[in-house]
């Protein structure tokens, strides 16, 4: 293990022991404090933050821009307090926590599964969980990374939360994705704002043009799923909001219908860009492959 990576697990468990241990307010206080700290004075993605949240929004003053990127770092706060205390201390609310549980449950209807098509806005790790505590089966994709100890504790959270997780890189990973929605009848969720490795088709995203892939198209082509838009936000520490989307769905008989497959992800993009833009201090706008960039091989 790398010494780097050494110190980033040390200093995690840390931190998270602290958060587990102090009441709800000082949690989030602490954490607040320490990635405010690390934005702020050590520099963590603050130029690039305030360069891409201008790039979504040119007409916002670098004041405007300032204030959106500091309430986005203290939510990334927020979300990573409650993923490390649990679901089990949350006192907070949902609002449209039971509109998106029956919109999976009808989408199950088709006994086909559901595609939750989520993207980096409010916490949508703590979402999935709270979505397991509804008898819900819920599949999340993840990414291999490199500190593999904290991408282990990411995997454990998920699975004690009753979800089920599988590696995006697995060259199985398709055919994983089809027997879990056809023999569970569950739930996957993906993550669409995910700029691809390679040069494939260009969608329109955050009002710009953005290099993705479209596994969605393909998955929900193949396995005949409802696909469910679902934006997530979060108001202050305490306020989760949800909004749910009507499903749609590829016929059998336009499975090949590559057109189809193209305009089903641009319906979730447009619809997820909507409120994104309405409430852009609930965007993760710290991704390290920011999707609005040019393709490049990597």
């Amino acid at each position: 293990m790398a010494l780097k990576h050494q110190v980033e697990t040390t200093l995690f468990r840390l931190i998270a022991g602290l958060l587990r241990r102090l009441p709800e307010k000082g949690a989030f206080s602490l954490a607040e404090g320490v990635v405010l700290f690390a934005h702020r004075v050590c520099g963590w993605r603050r130029a690039s933050t305030q360069e891409r949240v201008a790039e979504v929004f040119p007409g916002k003053s670098p004041q405007e821009v300032k204030a959106t990127r500091l309430e986005a770092v203290r939510n990334l706060a927020r979300n990573i307090t409650e993923l490390v205390r649990g679901p089990s201390t949350f006192t907070g609310t949902i609002e449209g926590e039971m509109e998106l549980i029956n919109g999976l449950r009808k989408g199950q209807e088709g006994g086909k599964g559901v595609l939750l098509v989520i993207v980096h806005s409010g916490n949508w790790d703590f979402a999935g969980v709270k979505v397991c505590q509804h008898d819900v089966p819920m599949c999340f994709i993840a990414r291999q990374q490199k500190n593999t100890e904290l991408y282990q504790e990411l995997i454990n959270s998920r699975e004690e939360g009753g979800g089920t997780v599988v590696d995006r890189d697995d060259p199985r990973l398709m055919r994983k994705l089809l027997t879990y929605l056809k023999e569970e009848n569950g739930v996957v969720a993906i993550l669409v704002d995910i700029r691809s490795r390679t040069a494939v088709d260009t969608f329109r995203y955050l009002n710009h043009d953005a290099n993705l892939a479209n596994g969605l198209g393909l998955l929900a082509a193949k396995s005949g799923a409802a696909v469910v838009p679902l934006y997530m936000g979060r108001r202050g520490r305490k306020t989760h909001i949800w909004k749910t989307f009507p499903a749609r769905t590829i016929p059998e008989e336009e499975s090949k219908n590559k057109e189809l497959r193209a305009e089903i992800l641009q319906y979730c993009l447009d619809t997820l860009t909507a409120e994104i833009l309405q409430n852009p201090e609930s965007y993760f706008w710290f991704n390290k492959r920011w999707v609005l960039e040019p393709h490049k091989e990597e």
